[in-house]
């Protein structure tokens, strides 16, 4: 009998054994693969549905992101507006607050959409209460706010470069304009990024805010390389040619056709500058799937020369 109990707990404890294996192999499966010589960035946008209708998809993002900063090497988080689908239900601001809190350590940057502000007299107030100046203050790389992070902008080093990363609200004002043009211009020698929300069509041309800031702001700043935006709802990767002869890369990103907006994908940028590429892989962790895009002429994954 006591041979018996003996091998009983043996095999047990090997079965749990082979389980508690099982489930630290597939907690290391990784993915995609980022080298030592590459790092992420990713891109978040129009997070609206995931605060509205399903925040555990919103919350396994940032988790994801912030728990593979090391094996994926993600450097930064960008998201480009539209955090909630009404600023005025509170319920929304809390699940894209309970989300977007579990970035602890990643540096990130938003910026407030239409569908943030509304056309009330408090159109920026609930975007204030959750996502104003007073979130960020603190973080070493949160650079200065403008009108209470209606426009900011962050200082990020990635890789073997340093970056001025500067956003402005969907709206932005004559001023939120020139603190765009005060900042890049206070730091030339940085690689510039323009985040803003309305900026490209779905075939990748101007809307006519894009048309605007094209000219007001990244047509007489030399250092801008690149503008991130969302709204639309495809990914779309192009350059524009300054009047100076400058190629800056235009890239959209925004999950929202079909079922896909309730479904947490994001876009992730690794980024190679010895080889000068920059490769994109649409991934949601939730789903655990790579094609955010219903329509098949989406195209989800690309890579094209680094646009700086």
């Amino acid at each position: 009998m006591r041979n018996r109990l003996i091998a009983i707990i043996a095999l047990l404890t090997m079965i749990l054994t082979m389980f508690t294996a099982c489930g630290e192999s597939a907690d290391l499966a990784l993915p995609f693969e980022v080298t030592d010589d590459e790092y992420t960035i990713a891109i978040v946008s129009d997070t609206q549905f995931l605060s509205r209708d399903n925040r555990d998809a919103f919350f396994a993002l940032t988790e994801f992101c912030e728990s593979k900063q090391a094996s994926l090497r993600i450097k930064y988080l960008i998201h480009t507006g539209d955090i909630v689908n009404s600023p005025y239900e509170t319920t929304q601001w809390k699940n894209a607050d309970y989300a977007m809190d579990e970035l602890k350590t990643l540096p990130y940057g938003v910026l407030p959409g239409n569908h943030d502000t509304g056309n009330s007299d408090r159109k920026y107030t609930d975007y204030s209460s959750y996502f104003g100046e007073s979130r960020f203050e603190g973080a070493e790389w949160y650079g200065m706010s403008h009108e209470d992070n209606r426009g900011h902008y962050d200082l990020i080093t990635m890789g073997t470069t340093q970056f001025v990363v500067v956003y402005i609200s969907d709206d932005p004002s004559s001023c939120c304009v020139d603190f765009a043009n005060d900042t890049f211009q206070k730091y030339p020698d940085r690689i510039g990024i323009l985040c803003t929300h309305k900026y490209l069509e779905n075939d990748g041309s101007h809307t006519e805010m894009g048309e605007y800031l094209h000219e007001k702001i990244v047509e007489p700043n030399k250092n801008i390389a690149m503008v991130i935006c969302g709204h639309n709802d495809t990914t779309v990767y192009t350059t524009k040619k300054t009047e100076d002869g400058r190629a800056v890369g235009q890239l959209m990103t925004n999950y929202q056709d079909g079922e896909s907006r309730t479904q947490g994908y994001a876009l992730f940028l690794i980024i190679n500058e010895t080889e000068g590429t920059m490769e994109g892989i649409t991934y949601s962790p939730y789903m655990n799937d790579f094609v955010g895009h219903v329509e098949e002429e989406i195209t989800d994954e690309f890579t094209v020369d680094l646009p700086w």
